[in-house]
């Protein structure tokens, strides 16, 4: 706030206390017009000094709250930050205190005594940042006051345990300017949170951004669960009639149900466990491919499908998050296969978070490997893309050999390059002439130009190389290295 001049206090004051404007002509005797000027005089001398005493008042009145309007402009107000006995928060104290500031709250420095734990290998989300947020939030180091198994392993396969909200956590922030930290089991964590920067990201309340650490005890290892299990003491369990069978726990037991036809489904608990372990055998086997706006089959209707073992075939195993409870989520995995014109879903429902039982993930896991099939397995992922690949060449137009020819070769990155040979295939053709990456591509072609070629590479190691184009607009799909010729 400006403070006023004192030429415009007088000018205030005068307008406020201006003496009478006596008549003082001529026609007015000497020794009247002589009172009238001494009044005058009087008037205008009180005039003067209460003038003076306004001014002073006035700024006696207006400086200080100046001074502070000043300071409150410059110095915005910010919360105390509240410190435990140490002068640290825990993890359950910050996320409190952060709870009750109100919204566009300013940045808060603190410093706590925090566990570290392992981000989990399986995330949600993007593999980008969100707009405007410089991190992927979900794949932040979580950190809470106790320490706390962020996944875990069943049937070969790495899976998130997800925190319930009842445990108190951040989400660790690591700047750039830090570079690479090698993270302690636990610390005292020096660092800020509401960080303008990060306004914008999902959770933008629980991001603490990191400065230093004090302090730190151990290094952290994955917490998942181990999946070895001896199984040569466990019972047997078969089917005859759709050929397959598997080991399950000594002292477990076994109901068994049939309907029409091939199908079957077994059900394996031990006495006094709520859990179960469910073998269901359906006729029809289960294909398909996953696309954009494609709606997957009941069995692969989940949050996540990843590649596993059935015992020796390719399976898909399936996560489905449910509802959520004080103690963790609601969980259900599905390994699912095809074999023999059937569909197999070996299948477990568990409580994930702090309810977590290695045990009977244990026991999954050796069910799953101990499975066996009385027949030669074929194409047992049921996501296999050569399933649902077109197996016939479309209608065209198609690039022609000599052009194909040459785009391989541009892409290739080979040089002194010789052409072995140039195919017109199918999809289903060109998914099952290699393993690997180039039967996992994600086009859909009408057709496929496979172009093998033979040269030498940048590094001057000779080489072969599959080229696959699209026949259609001569676009690349994939390339891999084939063994040199004898």
């Amino acid at each position: 706030m400006p403070i006023p001049s004192v030429s415009a206090l007088a000018s205030h004051s005068h307008a406020v206390g201006k003496p009478t404007d006596y008549n003082t002509n001529d026609s007015v005797p000497a020794t009247r017009r002589g009172l009238f000027v001494a009044y005058q005089q009087e008037d205008r001398l009180n005039a003067s000094t209460a003038k003076r005493a306004l001014i002073w008042s006035l700024l006696v009145l207006l400086f200080p709250s100046c001074i502070n309007a000043g300071s409150s402009a410059n110095h915005p107000a910010t919360t105390a930050t509240p410190t435990g006995a140490s002068g640290m928060l825990s993890v359950r104290e910050a996320v409190d205190w952060i709870a009750t500031l109100p919204p566009g709250s300013a940045r808060q420095t603190l410093t706590l005594n925090a566990r570290i734990n392992p981000t989990p290998v399986q995330t949600e989300g993007s593999g980008s940042a969100p707009v405007n947020c410089p991190v992927v939030v979900d794949r932040l180091p979580p950190l809470t006051d106790d320490a706390f198994a962020t996944e875990f392993s069943v049937a070969g396969v790495t899976l998130p345990n997800l925190l319930p909200k009842s445990v108190p956590s951040l989400k660790l922030v690591i700047p750039y300017r830090l570079g690479i930290v090698d993270l302690p089991v636990r610390g005292q964590l020096h660092g800020h949170m509401l960080d303008p920067d990060y306004a914008s990201c999902p959770e933008a309340k629980s991001l603490f951004i990191l400065d230093r650490i004090d302090d730190g005890v151990g290094q952290p290892v994955a917490s998942a669960t181990s999946t070895g299990v001896d199984t040569s003491g466990w019972q047997d369990w078969s089917d005859a009639t759709v050929g397959i069978g598997l080991h399950y726990p000594s002292g477990w037991q076994v109901q068994e149900s049939r309907n029409v036809g091939s199908v079957v489904t077994a059900t394996f608990r031990a006495d006094g466990r709520t859990q179960s372990v469910m073998l269901a055998v359906t006729a029809g086997e289960t294909h398909w491919t996953e696309e954009p706006d494609s709606v997957p089959p009941p069995p692969l209707v989940g949050d996540r499908r990843l590649m596993a073992q059935a015992g020796p075939a390719l399976a898909r195993l399936v996560d489905v998050v449910g509802d959520e409870t004080d103690r963790g989520h609601q969980r259900t995995i599905r390994l699912v296969f095809d074999y023999n014109g059937n569909t197999g879903v070996l299948s477990l429902s568990f409580t994930d978070g702090l309810a977590l039982d290695p045990n009977i993930l244990t026991s999954f896991t050796g069910m799953a490997d101990s499975l066996t099939f009385t027949k030669p397995l074929g194409i047992t992922d049921p996501m296999d893309p050569t399933l649902t690949a077109k197996a016939d060449i479309g209608p065209g137009p198609f690039i022609g050999q000599d052009t194909a020819i040459s785009l391989a070769t541009a892409i290739s990155s080979l040089t002194q390059v010789t052409v072995d040979d140039a195919q017109l295939v199918s999809e289903k053709a060109a998914r099952e002439t290699t393993p690997g990456v180039c039967r996992e591509f994600s086009q859909r072609p009408d057709a496929v130009w496979l172009v093998t070629l033979s040269g030498t590479k940048p590094t001057g190691e000779a080489a072969r190389r599959l080229v696959y184009l699209d026949a259609g607009d001569g676009s690349s799909i994939c390339q891999t290295d084939l063994p040199l010729s004898s």
